[in-house]
């Protein structure tokens, strides 16, 4: 008995001082740096990529190690090698599909051990609202990161941001620039980026991005190839220019606009309630007036000037590729203009902040259904049949009765009460088979994966560069996992996004692994389910159509030639706030069409007025778990894809329920406001996009959506 209580209490002083240790594998070890940079700076827009950059230092015994980031059931493992005596820094896309989600960090050795664990981590600036601008900076200094002006909205997700980064923080991925609407970019500071820090930031640019360029110095400029490139100026010298007034006026129109939007709501009586009165952003600076401006005079080969002092540019735009540049011709970080009161007023109009920031009210997004739960309901299989709710009350009705009073008469009749044993669970057998029998019927059907492609078709220089997202809906008719991969093209896969009022990750359960700029990983998809997935791409491309556009008279005429070797429609073409609709373009045909006032364009507003509601509909019959009466009236893709592009429009006098928030990239309406065409087509051709299945479905539709902007050349 003495050894046995000896026994114990050395048990029970071993547990304490286990527990009383912290965890091994939480942390790291003394002679390996684990650190990792979430989103741009902190922060991150909901429905748009955004980076994890790790960083590692190793200092210990060499070891081949894997970086895996879960949120929720969703896996994403990058591998690393980390010999002795190296420092490493790797990318990886991530994308929240909830509001609130949070990610575990785990840095693993070959053998599984966990060598650092960071967890519950997320963006801590926040998740910004998707219409609401993230401006990245390179500054030259901290003290020249750009300010905004504070709307009436007290919550942080509703405010305008600058995220600041270095050189050497910035991503590689074009991908996970997406929650950047807008990058500022100090050319001291430029031209240490490295050339795959180029590519991505042009290809960001010509995905749509606006790219703003502070000119520090003309040779930071005319000895970087690139930069010469997107500032396409001639830059003469070095001037001092009164441009004080020029600036303060273009910045004080914020305020003329901000009056007119109390005019409209009324809600000029509420900024007394409101923690900052934001009209005082922007005050009369009279040393600003006087002082003069250091400014480069440049020379721009195109675009257009939006402000000039003593016939210099001030300020100059031009458009690259879907996206545009503004051309500062002075440092936004040195005097005079660093201390310009007014300055968070000048950076809030360059960004282009959105009305409704400052509009009084408090517009909530939490409301609006996500987009993608739409295009899910458009693609998804029709094998799933559903049982209606007065057929499930039914049988239970039976059930009960059949449990109840007629087993009780059963065994009454028979004079033995002992054989409800044996009844009892007889029918509890037959109704699980029954039931089972039901949902067989209902549901039980092939391997079917239904997919749809959404291509921007990009202009990138000799060749055209396709940037995609690839919709792909799976139906499994057993528990079963399936491989996904994407490894010929930057590509990174995600879950479905739940929208506003999404506050968990998805029940979508993945593993992937980033291969170089692809991903090669599998899904698990329980029986008689389907799941939608998204994988986010970009590669170069084949020509495909031509499309170009000029001014007549009244109106414009547009271009589309077919270079494809089949017949695609229908197609939609606009501008402005009018387009025309094409049923057919066949292989090497040429379509042109007039767009006028006058003619036979419709406007889009009427052309998808009531189609939101439809797909609201869909959603809801979608994410119903009975049948509805309304289950087979969900859209037609024919008539609903040019929603996938005039989103804006989609939205306009929607009620609430009846609206959408769209993830980055599905907006092409602010491209009809920068004077270019855009022309959407579908072809339910084969697949043009990159294979995202790694196996062989039964059955299943592959259908693409061509989306092609060009801007509108002057007339001759």
């Amino acid at each position: 008995m003495r050894g046995l209580s000896l026994l114990r209490s050395v048990i029970a002083a071993s547990v304490l001082i286990t527990l009383g240790q912290p965890s091994a594998q939480a942390q790291s070890p003394a002679n390996l740096q684990f650190d990792v940079f979430l989103g741009l700076d902190q922060y991150a827009r909901q429905g748009a990529w955004f980076p994890l950059v790790c960083e590692v230092k190793n200092d210990g015994a060499g070891f081949s190690g894997t970086i895996e980031v879960t949120s929720g059931s969703q896996k994403r493992r990058m591998p690393i090698e980390l010999p002795t005596g190296t420092l490493k820094r790797v990318t990886i896309p991530l994308f929240s599909t909830a509001n609130n989600s949070q990610f575990r960090i785990v840095l693993r050795d070959e053998r599984g051990s966990i060598r650092s664990d960071q967890q519950q981590q997320y963006p801590r600036r926040g998740f910004l609202q998707s219409d609401v601008p993230l401006l990245a900076a390179i500054p030259r200094t901290a003290a020249g990161m750009p300010t905004f002006v504070q709307g009436r909205l007290s919550n942080p997700d509703l405010q305008v941001s600058a995220a600041r980064l270095t050189p050497e923080l910035f991503p590689d991925n074009p991908i996970t620039l997406q929650s950047a609407t807008a990058i500022y970019l100090n050319t001291e500071r430029a031209i240490s980026l490295r050339p795959p820090q180029v590519d991505a930031l042009l290809a960001w640019l010509d995905g749509g991005g606006h790219l703003v360029i502070g000119l520090d110095q003309i040779s930071q400029v005319n000895a970087t190839p690139w930069l010469r490139d997107l500032v396409n100026a001639d830059l003469v010298n070095v001037r001092n220019l009164a441009g004080g007034r020029a600036i303060s006026e273009w910045t004080g129109q914020l305020t003329n606009r901000w009056n007119e939007l109390d005019r409209r709501t009324g809600s000029g009586n509420q900024n007394s309630k409101q923690p900052q009165n934001f009209r005082q952003a922007i005050v009369e600076d009279p040393s600003f007036l006087t002082n003069r401006l250091t400014t480069i005079e440049a020379k721009p080969r195109d675009g257009s000037v939006i402000l000039q002092a003593e016939g210099v540019p001030l300020m100059y735009q031009r458009g690259h590729g879907r996206g545009r540049v503004s051309v500062l011709a002075f440092d936004p970080e040195r005097q005079p203009f660093v201390g310009y009161l007014s300055r968070a007023g000048f950076w809030t109009r360059l960004v282009e902040a959105p009305d409704f920031l400052y509009s009084g009210s408090d517009n909530q997004r939490y409301g609006r259904q996500s987009f993608d739960a739409a295009i899910g309901a458009l693609i998804e299989t029709t094998q799933v049949r559903k049982l209606s709710l007065g057929w499930l009350l039914l049988l239970l009705i039976a059930y009960a009765a059949i449990i109840g009073p007629f087993d009780y008469v059963l065994v009454r009749r028979l004079k033995r009460p002992m054989l409800t044993w044996i009844t009892f669970p007889s029918y509890v057998v037959l109704f699980s088979v029954t039931i089972y029998v039901i949902g067989y019927k209902l549901r039980a059907g092939k391997l079917e994966w239904n997919e749809l492609s959404i291509i921007d078709v990009l202009d990138g220089g000799k060749q055209p560069v396709w940037r995609g997202k690839t919709y792909g809906s799976l139906y499994s008719p057993q528990n079963a996992r399936y491989p996904l991969a994407v490894t010929n093209a930057i590509a990174s896969l995600r879950g479905e996004a739940r929208g506003y009022y999404g506050n968990t990750d998805g029940s979508e359960s993945y593993g992937l692994t980033q291969i170089g700029n692809g991903f090669a990983g599998e899904i698990t998809v329980p029986i008689w389910v389907s799941q939608l997935c998204v994988s986010d791409w970009m590669k170069p491309g084949s020509p495909s159509f031509s499309v170009s556009a000029e001014p007549m008279a009244n109106g414009h005429k547009i271009r589309v030639n077919n270079l494809l070797n089949r017949t695609v429609g229908p197609a939609v073409i606009a501008v402005g706030r009018r387009m025309v609709r094409v049923e057919t373009i066949k292989a090497g045909e040429q379509v042109v069409v007039d767009i006028t006032e006058s003619g036979a364009s419709k406007l889009i507003t009427t052309e998808l007025a009531g189609l939101n509601q439809g797909l609201a509909q869909a959603v809801g019959v979608r994410s119903s778990s009975f049948a509805t009466g309304n289950a087979g009236n969900r859209p037609a893709m024919q008539g609903a894809f040019p929603a996938i592009g005039f989103f804006e429009e989609l939205n306009q006098n929607a009620e609430l329920h009846s609206s959408f928030t769209a993830p980055d990239g599905i907006n092409l309406s602010p491209l009809l406001r920068q004077n270019q065409a855009v022309v959407l087509i579908l072809d339910e051709g084969p697949r043009s996009g990159p294979t995202v299945p790694g196996f062989s479905p039964e059955q299943g539709k592959t259908q693409t959506i061509w989306r092609i902007a060009t801007r509108i050349s002057p007339a001759n």
